[in-house]
C-alpha cells in the first residue's frame, strides 16, 4: 500500500514550455504535458486574460491573450485522486515589452547630462513629446507596410518636426541620432527584416523610456 501511495506521488507531474511568445490581441495556446486528469491554471500577473478552462473539454490546454505588450506568468497544477502535483510555470511574452530605462547606461548618462545642461524651461515637456515620437516609431517598425529603413526613419523625422522646433533639445536629438546610427542599419534602401524590426522597436522603446524618465 505504501509503495502504491509513493508511486502515485512520483508519477504525477506537469511540464510546461519554459517560454512562449505571441502577438498582442492574439490567442496563445499552452499545452501541459501531464498524467493528471484535470489541470488547474492560475494567472500570476495582471494584464493577461485566461479563457475559462471549465468551458473547455480538455483542461490540459489553456488559451490566453493580452492586448498589452509585456511579460506574464501562468501557473499550472493538477492531481491524480487527492494528491496534488508540483506546480509548473510558463513565461509568456506578448509583443515587444517596454524595456526598463537603462540603469544609468552610457546612453542614459549622456542624454541625462545634456538634459541637465539645457536651460529651456519647457525641456521636460519637449523630452516627453520626443518620447512619443519613438513610441510611434516602435509601432511603425512592426508595420509590414513600412518596407525600408528610409521609410521608417522618414516617419520619425516628420513626427519630430510636428512636435519640436529646430532649436528644441537639439543636443539630445543629435546624441540620440548618433546612438541609433551605431545600433541600427539606417541605409535608406535597406529592406527591413524581422530581426531589424524587432531591434528597431527595442531601441526606440529604450530611448522613449529614457526620455520619459528625465526630470
Amino acid at each position: 500500500m505504501i509503495n502504491l501511495f509513493l508511486a502515485l506521488i512520483f508519477n504525477q507531474s506537469i511540464i510546461l514550455p519554459e517560454n512562449i511568445t505571441g502577438r498582442p490581441g492574439s490567442f496563445i495556446q499552452i499545452e501541459a504535458k501531464t498524467d493528471c486528469k484535470v489541470v488547474e491554471w492560475v494567472l500570476l500577473d495582471s494584464g493577461l486574460e485566461l479563457f475559462p478552462v471549465n468551458l473547455l473539454a480538455n483542461t490540459k490546454t489553456a488559451d490566453v491573450t493580452s492586448t498589452t505588450p509585456g511579460v506574464y506568468r501562468l501557473l499550472a497544477y493538477g492531481a491524480t485522486g487527492d494528491i496534488p502535483s508540483k506546480p509548473a510555470i510558463v513565461t509568456i511574452t506578448i509583443g515587444t515589452p517596454d524595456p526598463q530605462p537603462a540603469d544609468k547606461s552610457e546612453i542614459y548618462r549622456r542624454i541625462e547630462t545634456l538634459f541637465k545642461a539645457d536651460t529651456d524651461a519647457e525641456k521636460i515637456t519637449q523630452a516627453k513629446a520626443y518620447a512619443g515620437v519613438f513610441r510611434a516609431l516602435a509601432q511603425a517598425a512592426a508595420d509590414e507596410k513600412v518596407k525600408t529603413a528610409g521609410e521608417l526613419f522618414k516617419i520619425g523625422s516628420i513626427a519630430a518636426t510636428n512636435v519640436l522646433t529646430e532649436k528644441q533639445i537639439t543636443s539630445i536629438r543629435d546624441e540620440i541620432g548618433g546612438y541609433l546610427n551605431g545600433k541600427l542599419n539606417t541605409e535608406v534602401a535597406h529592406l527591413l527584416t524581422d530581426a531589424d524590426r524587432k531591434k528597431c522597436a527595442y531601441e526606440f522603446l529604450t530611448i522613449a523610456k529614457i526620455l520619459e524618465a528625465l526630470k
